[in-house]
């Protein structure tokens, strides 16, 4: 994972994020015009990434390759200019698509 976390190896990270963004980011309303550049697929894999899941666990939620994973991901970061994952989970709040409290929208 790109956040350092002592005493944690990178797995469980996706999980804090999770639960520091649901702690800090107050519910919004839906922003869905925002995420109007991605296909139907990246902001799939949006609403995945929000909830924690690492990409093979959204791989095998999907049935896809790995690799088909990464490339959405990087093609939504790319249309969205997002920098990190971290910023991908943070967009996936802040649009209304992930809500506080484990709500899919």
């Amino acid at each position: 994972m790109h956040i350092r976390m002592p005493c944690l190896d990178g797995v469980p990270a996706p999980g804090v994020t999770r639960r520091l963004v649901e702690a800090f980011v107050p519910p919004t309303r839906m922003n869905r015009p925002a995420l109007a550049p991605l296909t139907a697929r990246e902001t799939e894999i949006l609403r995945l990434v929000g909830t924690g899941r690492t990409d093979a666990a959204i791989a095998q939620t999907l049935v896809v390759s790995e690799a088909t994973v990464k490339t959405h991901l990087t093609r939504l970061m790319a249309k969205l200019a997002l920098s990190s994952r971290a910023q991908v989970v943070v967009t996936a709040y802040e649009t209304g698509l992930i809500t506080p409290g484990g709500r899919q929208v």
